[in-house]
């Protein structure tokens, strides 16, 4: 009997890889306050079109993370080494929690 081919992984929508790209740039600080980001660029680093990367930065913008400026970019604001804790330091608790309910502890 053949075997099957495993089955492709799906990727997350392309808004949502932009999103994220961005999102770690930010927090990683690969993109530092004051950076002007180009729908163009992005859309390349990422490998979609500029359609998802004008909906990731609208959901960007509304959490505080850029300012948009028509016809130029996406302009990254500042963030504190205390907001860059702040989110780590939430994820290691979302993430830990999702652990534990995703492998339930041995019965004693």
């Amino acid at each position: 009997m053949p075997s099957a081919a495993p089955a492709p992984v799906k990727q997350p929508p392309a808004a949502e890889r932009v999103y994220a790209h961005v999102k770690q740039g930010v927090l990683d600080r690969r993109y530092e306050g004051g950076a002007l980001l180009t729908e163009g660029e992005l859309a390349e680093a990422v490998g979609v079109s500029r359609t998802p990367v004008r909906e990731a930065l609208l959901r960007l913008e509304a959490e505080g993370l850029i300012k948009l400026y028509p016809k130029k970019g996406a302009l990254v604001l500042p963030v504190s080494a205390q907001e860059i804790k702040d989110v780590v330091e939430t994820r290691l608790l979302v993430e830990e929690h999702a652990a534990r309910k995703a492998v339930p502890a041995p019965p004693d």
